[in-house]
């Protein structure tokens, strides 16, 4: 016997809990680098956990990272016994993504479709 005390039992379902709220307390202090560890922590002893898969699609949506984001989001949704925050986070990406996958609407000036108006300068002025 070398002496060493005996480590105590903690069930992961405890472990993971309190690893997600240390991590929960990093993301909202802004600490997301620390938040983000921990995030994927837990994902390593429980690949299917919902709340750390949401909040690290909530980290990525805030870092810009939106096809991330909308990944993570739609697997916490599928994993999530209440999916109403995941569903209402993955339709803010889902817009998000819109806006930016959109192009840019042309201004009446530079569209073509507006007949140039030097000419009619020209026939008002004959």
């Amino acid at each position: 016997m070398t002496g060493a005390l005996p480590r105590p039992y903690i069930p992961v379902t405890q472990l993971l809990t309190a690893v997600m709220q240390i991590a929960a307390e990093h993301h909202r202090a802004g600490r997301t680098a620390a938040a983000r560890a921990m995030y994927h922590e837990v994902l390593e002893l429980d690949p299917r956990h919902a709340d750390a898969l949401f909040l690290l699609g909530v980290l990525d949506r805030q870092a810009g990272r939106l096809e991330e984001a909308r990944r993570r989001l739609s697997e916490a949704a599928r994993w999530a016994a209440d999916r109403a925050p995941m569903d209402a986070e993955l339709r803010f990406v889902e817009q998000l993504l819109a806006r930016k996958n959109r192009k840019p609407a042309q201004t009446w000036r530079t569209a073509t479709y507006y007949p140039d108006c030097s000419a009619l300068a020209t026939t008002a002025r004959a």
